[in-house]
């Protein structure tokens, strides 16, 4: 069989320069569209502690607990006071960090893989619909991918040559990272460990010089001690202030009484909603996925201890620096310590990518040693090419694209409408949902005295001093908080809330359904308004209501 047409195809220059093109091209695209939606409210918090008077009240947000690290927002005040509020600016940081990532993988993937895997595994991380989406909204998670495709990045230039200089290299992006991205701790250990090995490389540990095993552990040592330090100051400045049990509490619903089998399984699943390929539904189906890529991470790291005994350590190291950072992660999410949800996990993304491809590699390549049949490597080559172009498909064909431009909560639009329509002696009545978008969005509309009374019930996790938490919420609650609007008010009433029903599924009760009939039974006359998408706005004219009260007394 000729199989020559398949050896061209794999190694064309026009087909990788195609593929890499259009990827390239479209990767761009899906973060730049939509860029400019309204800031929904995990944003519009972040948003309004960066423009706070002082950079103390930035770190240390009266109003919610501030989870941020302080070099991102660092980074963010300086692009917003240079450039000027807007939806653009306050994401442009973000962006950059989301496209850093995507140039940063591919070098990592190259230096790493042998193209014919290189390209998927960089495919899987440009279309992750995760790294996507945090790629254009103001919160710290396309940062936290950067961060770890840098450290990678150069952590595998170190092993391919531990030079003092590419050391110090380490060094710096570990301690520029640390400020920024939080979760890089996690990475430290195994980065610790191959640092530690990398003096002895070359040749066997037996024969090694002294003097390059003890510089391994001194340049470990000094990772330690420089990562180390640096999270102390972190924890004693920037964490421990802005914690409370709430947020604990927050992070850990729904978790407790969970195996670890179970809580294993829904780890790994999280990690693999990061890639952009079709998960099942159902128990069996993710059983079925659990097993199979458990299955080629084992086979790989059992290949890749193979290598290591034949003198080859590159597969190893990669297996230890990303493999361990996932096994901490479970072991954290267990004792409740870290949040598994699959934006706190997008930093996990590259590493997660690597195992599975050079597990990938390591199996196809065992066998091809193994086998001496002709047609195995055309074989492989073709179905990798076939892959590769699937990846591309499905990634550029399962984009939302007819809703990028469709913002998460259009408070934007609610609070231009509302400029528009209130009145001074107007009652804006605005639910602590939309309190930090709203507050936003005024001050950059500049309507500095909006009549807002701002609601204390049905809070998200997690403002600052107010304890909060799921199934919390009751009907007496939220009416004895609209009792500071006097049932004899006469006038219009405006009320500003969320209309995610999963948040109210969370709280306990339908807040907006019980605000909008406190004031029908008062007598209020409700009038239509426009909708928005996530975001309600309620009108009632309470003046006829006034004149009845009035009414009614007099005959009394």
């Amino acid at each position: 069989m000729n199989v020559s047409w398949i050896e061209r195809l794999t190694h064309s220059r026009i087909l990788y320069f195609l593929i890499v093109s259009s990827v390239t091209v479209c990767g761009v695209a899906v973060r730049l569209i939509g860029l400019g939606n309204g800031l929904w409210l995990d944003e519009a918090w972040v948003a309004n502690s960066v423009r706070a008077d002082s950079v103390a009240s930035m770190f240390h947000y009266d109003a919610w607990l501030q989870t941020t690290p302080p070099l991102m927002l660092l980074l963010v005040r300086v692009t917003v006071r240079s450039l000027g509020m807007s939806n653009y600016t306050f994401r442009l940081v973000p962006l950059l960090f989301g496209l850093m990532a995507v140039v940063c993988m591919f070098f990592l993937v190259r230096r790493v893989l042998s193209p014919l895997y290189a390209l998927p595994a960089w495919i899987l991380l440009v279309f992750s619909p995760v790294a996507i989406f945090y790629s254009k909204s103001l919160k710290q998670y396309s940062a936290e991918l950067a961060a770890v495709t840098v450290i990678l990045l150069v952590c595998i230039l170190y092993l391919e040559r531990p030079t003092l200089r590419r050391f110090c290299l380490l060094v710096a992006v570990v301690a520029v990272s640390l400020p920024m991205a939080y979760p890089v701790a996690l990475f430290l250990p195994g980065i610790s460990m191959v640092v530690w090995l990398a003096a002895n490389q070359t040749g066997n540990s037996a024969t090694a010089p002294a003097r390059r095993r003890w510089e391994g552990l001194i340049r470990a040592l000094i990772l330690d001690a420089v990562a180390g330090g640096i999270l102390i100051g972190l924890y004693l400045f920037f964490l421990r202030p802005n914690t409370s049990p709430s947020l604990h509490a927050y992070f850990n619903e729904g978790r407790e009484g969970f195996g670890f089998f179970r809580a294993a399984m829904n780890n790994d699943y999280t990690l693999l909603w990061l890639l952009p390929l079709p998960a099942p539904v159902s128990l069996r189906g993710r059983l079925l996925v659990f097993g199979a890529v458990g299955l080629l991470i084992f086979v790989g790291l059992i290949l890749a201890w193979v290598q290591y005994r034949n003198g080859t350590r590159k597969w190893l190291q990669v297996q230890v620096i990303c493999g361990l950072p996932v096994l901490l992660l479970f072991v954290c999410n267990g004792f409740m310590l870290y949040p598994v949800t699959n934006r706190t996990v997008l930093f996990l993304l590259p590493a997660v990518i690597l195992l599975l491809l050079c597990s990938l590699q390591l199996i196809f390549d065992f066998v091809l040693q193994r086998s001496r049949r002709e047609w195995l490597k055309p074989t492989r080559d073709l179905v990798m090419v076939c892959a590769t172009l699937v990846l591309i498909v499905n990634g550029a064909w399962t984009q939302p694209w007819g809703t990028f431009h469709v913002p998460e909560e259009d408070v934007e639009g609610a609070v231009s409408f509302l400029h528009a329509n209130v009145q001074s002696g107007d009652v804006l009545w605005v639910h602590s949902t939309c309190a930090e978008a709203f507050k936003l969005y005024a001050a950059m509309t500049g309507w500095s005295n909006a009549p807002a009374q701002f609601g204390h019930t049905g809070y998200p996790c997690c403002p600052r001093g107010v304890q909060v938490g799921g199934g919390v919420s009751n009907e007496k609650d939220v009416r004895s908080d609209l009792d500071r609007v006097p049932a004899s008010f006469s006038g219009k009433v405006w009320l500003l809330y969320n209309t995610r029903a999963d948040h109210w599924a969370w709280v306990g009760a339908d807040e907006p359904k019980i605000m909008e009939d406190v004031f029908r039974e008062r007598g209020c006359l409700q009038k239509q308004t426009p909708t928005f998408h996530h975001i309600g706005v309620s009108y009632f004219d309470c003046t006829a209501a006034h004149a009845q009260l009035l009414k009614g007394d007099g005959v009394r």
